[in-house]
């Protein structure tokens, strides 16, 4: 029988079968490398934790993610999803650039930034400047609408809350109405008439409670009959609606201004926000 030859070096230090238990804990839950590194103790092959975490680093190449969250879909969600795309499989681009889009977003006065763009190199923590929050945060509410040709003015909400008499009263006749009733056809992006021929607009509205009661639904057939009822557009389903790439924006936007601690500073900031979108993002539709 042939003899192995000796070799230079350290020898390796996990095991064949330890290298396979980490291999297989790859994907998943509950597999930190403090915990592999007890059971692999437990097994006869001890082994700090940092040597497991080169292990995979290094030898797997792999790296630890926090786990995404993500709305639970239903099967009764996918099946509105499906019929909606189907009843809309033949609409053309110029059907869509008719849909007049409408969404609110919440925001914090403390907002804080999102933590995984917003590294800070520095020579000791003591040297990074802190997130500051309320102890008992409150959320502001900014809604507006947009088409392909303009935006209405936004309305920023100074409450928690949104009941069906302030949706009304204040969004809708206040602000949709007067962005309805616009004709000119040139000027700025909240100037501007909201579509070439407001004859053919959709009113689009996601199933928020506030869009979805009775008495709102009477008063949009009443005001602006060409709209998407109630069960027409399908729960949880953001994708569609380009207000939601608009939200993001205004969050870089605001994580680039000062810090303010006053809910009329932070409407200024938002307003600001908003209309700048346009700029390098709403002129290219």
């Amino acid at each position: 029988m042939k003899k192995t030859k000796p070799q230079s070096g350290r020898p390796q230090i996990l095991k064949r079968v330890s290298r396979i238990v980490i291999k297989k804990s790859l994907g998943k839950r509950r597999q930190s490398t403090r915990k592999l590194s007890r059971r692999l103790s437990i097994r006869g092959n001890p082994i700090s934790h940092m040597t497991i975490q080169r292990h995979l680093a290094q030898r797997l190449d792999a790296r630890p993610y926090r786990r995404p969250k993500w709305a639970k879909i239903t099967q009764k969600i996918k099946e509105n999803r499906l019929k909606f795309a189907r009843d809309h499989e033949n609409w053309s681009f110029e059907d869509w650039n008719n849909v007049f889009w409408s969404d609110e977003s919440p925001f914090e006065l403390f907002h804080p930034p999102n933590r995984q763009n917003d590294r800070v190199w520095a020579i000791g923590s003591q040297n990074i400047e802190p997130i500051f929050r309320l102890n008992s945060q409150r959320n502001y509410g900014l809604g507006n609408d947009v088409t392909q040709s303009a935006v209405r003015t936004p309305h920023c909400t100074p409450k928690q809350t949104v009941n069906g008499a302030y949706y009304r009263n204040e969004i809708l006749k206040k602000t949709c109405l007067d962005a309805i009733a616009r004709e000119a056809k040139k000027g700025s992006v909240i100037e501007r008439s909201m579509l070439e021929n407001m004859s053919e607009f959709l009113f689009m509205q996601d199933g928020a409670l506030v869009h979805t009661a009775n008495v709102t639904q009477q008063w949009r057939s009443e005001k602006f009959p060409p709209f998407w009822k109630k069960g027409e557009w399908p729960v949880n389903f953001p994708d569609l609606n380009p207000i939601e790439n608009h939200w993001g924006i205004i969050y870089e936007r605001l994580d680039e201004m000062a810090q303010v601690t006053t809910i009329q500073a932070l409407i200024a900031n938002l307003k600001t926000a908003w209309m700048t979108i346009h700029r390098t993002y709403f002129e290219t539709w």
